[in-house]
């Protein structure tokens, strides 16, 4: 027995001695109080055994009632875990800095235009021209064209699709990242003249070249041109491919043009000392010696920047913050819930406090002993919930989208500030899950507790205490599953969506040419009509087209365009529709319906042939109305007069969930014949059957041309909806724990209910209440505290009807079918939850409750 315990054992024997002697409970407390300051003696040694002894009497206590204590800690593990892991990823990507020399001085620069809602990320060849070269503010600056379907490499016999971009020659230097091998780009290697020189990534590297330090100066072939390998960047190292980053190639800095398209994306890094007022003056300094030098249709373009943290996260951070908040939720379920278990045991523990109350204990001193109790389970539950967090920041980021690159690229270790944070979050756990419960506990009535040992559980107050808690579990939990049930049914409306074609047994696959063989329009067109009549004399083939892009948000870009007869405004934009560039048979091999005219023919193939286009339903009613439109004329890209031979039906390029259908034109491939084109084929049978046969004619055909990526179109469209997929399937785990949490915790307080009121149950059984009657009495409580949770969580949904609408798609934010849904989900639970407190009630012993009384 430890000096602690004896002085309290001494102490307790010593009470009973002046209480048997007759005198009263205040002048033994005095005199109790005054002999334990003597035999505690120095008070900072005290205070130090106190709080040792505090910890050790507080294992003590928890290890008599392991069950009790496993299930809160197990609960505050879920809360703990579950916020740690989120906070680690959050502080990966959104807290950390990028990877990079000095990343706050890191920007991108790109036009925008006020009537367009996106904007368009990228600069003309003349002002990056111009802003390398007589830019004050920046100190360096790069550009980068990284294209969705990469291009060919080849070494040796072997060929593959690579992907990457080509960049300019700074861009290393601006991002600040020296290579694990080799060198990087030097000055004028982006010149015209200069040869070519690529850099390849630590991944890739390890992939092909097996980790072989040797490959430094090895010539290969990239989009057909010679060049050697001159180093091998650091593992880690993404921009601007993320996880699609093979290769870096040096790209020749053209002659300044404003001629579209510009497609260059731009990176910079802001000298030290600039301020954003200097930056802003300089680029418009910039962008009106374009202007000036280049008159035209680019002055109603604005030069603004970015900061590249802002770019990199923009996508991720709702998603993260939407997270954050619902395992917060979580948490404070959590915390609720082991209240709820705390505030029980004090209960029963209160003959306990009134003895050491009596025997002269502070009740500063109590509260300070109920909160250690709470300390260390929060303490263990930490422990427990970095365990848990550690697998679940390894799901969240296996989960992620393709797209979603700084997830799927970023470690997320536990590290010092995730540490600290969860020491914090597990100190407010103990602070809410232990301060209530020591403070109800201490206003019970002494004398009461002491004279007869009921339980303070029958006093009205501690029952209302109680039941509160768990209306805000319920409130809470209503208030998750609610947003987990918008985004499941916005999900399942996207995946719904007509995307105005047949995705069924077709195949995609992507061809890139190299420049150097395929270096006239003439070679490319011919070899992409050879491989489709190759393809097309398959037996398990119906059809098979090119395209430069696909719906489902796998489009290569848009085009401005006039239509002839319909006057513009003074400083009215030209409208932006979709441009595929597409073979005759496209429209058949994705069942892609026509709707007036005809489709391409071989008239169209001829280059000499005048321009011809198709175009959607949508762009032929907003502009033609009810007047037939084949035969009309439209100005394409601002200087090709183009006739209109046919109508087809919508079809959505952007992403599913966006609002509206797109205004779409068609061009014959033939016409502007590009290296890289992707190859669609409708088959008989299992698309991927076909794959071998296809790679071995493309083999026949060139073997240096390479069989880029191969999906069929349903993994296509499954990928595009990967980000709500995401999310969806994260706040749906969170809501199911979140359920979960409520259920055992209306569960506890209606069995806790009952066994303090098993006297009165039995009393109302003798009495000749029958068993239905106290199922109903026991359910009926039970199902109160869970409808009055659920009016409170409807409430609240109700106030935060905006921040839910920028997370559903084709529903409103006050969607009556997840509410009702919601609803009687959480009322069964309860409902099921009361069931088997209320047949104990049942069973309680007639008898046995009238001797008591």
């Amino acid at each position: 027995m430890t000096r602690r315990e004896e002085i309290e054992q001494h102490l307790a024997d010593r009470y009973d001695e002046l209480r048997a002697q007759g005198m009263s409970d205040a002048d033994a407390a005095r005199a109790i109080e005054s002999e334990r300051l003597e035999l505690e003696g120095d008070r900072g040694a005290g205070l130090l055994a106190d709080a040792s002894g505090d910890v050790k009497y507080a294992w003590r206590t928890l290890r008599k009632n392991i069950g009790v204590s496993a299930v809160i800690v197990l609960t505050l593990a879920l809360g703990i875990g579950a916020n740690a892991a989120i906070f680690s990823v959050i502080n990966a990507v959104l807290l950390n800095p990028l990877p990079f020399r000095e990343p706050s001085q890191l920007i991108r620069i790109f036009h925008t235009y006020s009537k367009l809602p996106e904007g368009i990320e990228s600069l003309s060849p003349a002002d990056f021209y111009f802003l390398r070269e007589r830019s004050r503010a920046l100190e360096s600056i790069a550009m980068y064209i990284a294209p969705n379907e990469g291009f060919a490499f080849v070494d040796g016999d072997r060929a593959m699709q690579v992907y990457g971009a080509w960049t300019s020659a700074d861009i290393f230097k601006v991002l600040g990242v020296k290579p694990l091998l080799g060198d990087t780009f030097a000055a004028g290697d982006d010149a015209p003249t200069a040869p070519r020189k690529a850099v390849i990534s630590y991944a890739f590297w390890r992939r092909v070249y097996d980790g072989n330090p040797n490959v430094i100066g090895r010539q290969v072939r990239i989009a057909g041109q010679s060049m050697p390998i001159a180093g091998v960047m650091p593992a880690g190292f993404w921009y601007p491919r993320g996880d699609r980053a093979d290769v870096w190639v040096t790209r020749a800095v053209a002659m300044p043009t404003r001629q579209g398209p510009w497609g260059l994306s731009t990176l910079a890094r802001v000298r030290k000392g600039v301020t954003p007022a200097d930056l802003g003056a300089d680029l418009d300094a910039a962008a009106q010696a374009v202007q000036k030098r280049f008159p035209g249709p680019g002055e109603r373009w604005t030069l603004v920047t970015r900061p590249l943290k802002e770019q990199a996260v923009r996508d991720i951070r709702p998603v993260l913050l939407l997270l954050f908040g619902a395992v917060a939720i979580v948490l404070v379920i959590a915390c609720v819930n082991v209240a709820n278990v705390m505030l029980a045991r004090a209960t029963a523990r209160e003959r306990e406090i009134a003895v050491r109350t009596a025997l002269g204990a502070s009740r500063a001193r109590i509260v300070r002993q109920l909160l250690t109790e709470s300390v260390v389970l929060a303490a263990i539950g930490a422990m427990a919930g970095l365990a848990i967090a550690r697998v679940l920041v390894k799901t969240v980021l296996a989960m992620a989208p393709q797209n979603f690159q700084m997830l799927r690229d970023v470690e997320a270790p536990i590290d010092g500030r995730v540490l600290l944070a969860t020491v914090a979050v597990a100190i407010v756990s103990a602070a809410i899950c232990g301060v209530v419960p020591a403070l109800v506990s201490l206003r019970s009535s002494l004398s009461a507790t002491m004279g007869d040992g009921r339980s303070g559980m029958d006093v009205p107050r501690r029952r209302r205490l109680r039941s509160a808690l768990v209306v805000a579990e319920f409130a809470l939990s209503l208030l998750l599953l609610v947003v987990a049930g918008l985004v499941t049914r916005s999900l399942l409306r996207i995946e719904s969506v007509d995307a105005g074609f047949r995705s069924d047994h077709l195949l995609t696959l992507t061809i890139s040419l190299p420049s150097n063989t395929y270096d006239t329009p003439q070679k490319i067109t011919a070899f992409y009509n050879r491989l489709l009549d190759a393809i097309r004399r398959m037996p398990a083939v119906e059809s098979a087209a090119l395209a430069d892009g696909l719906p489902a948000g796998f489009a290569t870009g848009g085009t401005n365009f006039h239509v002839d007869g319909h006057p513009m405004a003074n400083g009215e934009a030209e409208p932006i529709a979709e441009s595929p560039f597409v073979s005759g048979a496209y429209f058949r091999t994705l069942g892609i319906p026509i709707v007036a005219g005809r489709t391409f023919d071989e008239r169209d193939a001829d280059p000499k042939a005048n321009n011809v286009v198709m175009i959607n339903r949508t762009l032929a009613r907003r502009f033609f109305g009810d007047v037939d439109p084949v035969g009309r004329k439209l100005m394409v890209s601002g200087n090709q007069d183009s006739t209109i031979v046919g109508v087809v039906g919508d079809v959505k390029y952007s992403p599913l969930d966006s609002a509206d259908p797109e205004i779409t034109i068609y061009t014959p491939f033939e016409q502007i014949p590009f290296r890289v084109m992707i190859v669609a084929i409708r088959t008989v049978g299992d698309p991927l059957d076909l794959v071998a046969s296809v790679r071995n004619e493309v083999i026949r055909l060139d073997p240096e041309v390479p069989l880029g990526r191969t999906r069929t179109m349903e993994q296509l469209m499954s990928d595009s909806v990967e980000r709500p997929r995401f999310r969806t399937a994260l706040l749906v785990m969170f809501a199911v724990v979140a359920l979960v949490l409520a259920a055992v915790g209306i569960y506890g307080v209606m069995a806790y209910s009952v066994s303090q009121r098993t006297r009165e149950m039995g009393v109302r059984l003798a009495l000749g209440a029958q068993p239905v009657d106290v199922t109903r009495l026991v359910v009926g409580e039970g199902l109160r505290l869970a409808i009055a949770g659920v009016a409170c969580g409807v409430a609240g949904a109700l106030a935060l009807t905006r921040v839910l609408s920028t997370l559903v798609f084709a529903i409103s934010p006050l969607d009556p079918l997840t509410f009702g849904s919601v609803t009687l989900l959480l009322v069964a639970i309860a409902l099921a939850a009361c069931l088997i407190p209320a047949y104990r009630a049942t069973r309680a012993d007639p008898l046995a409750a009238l001797r008591a009384e």
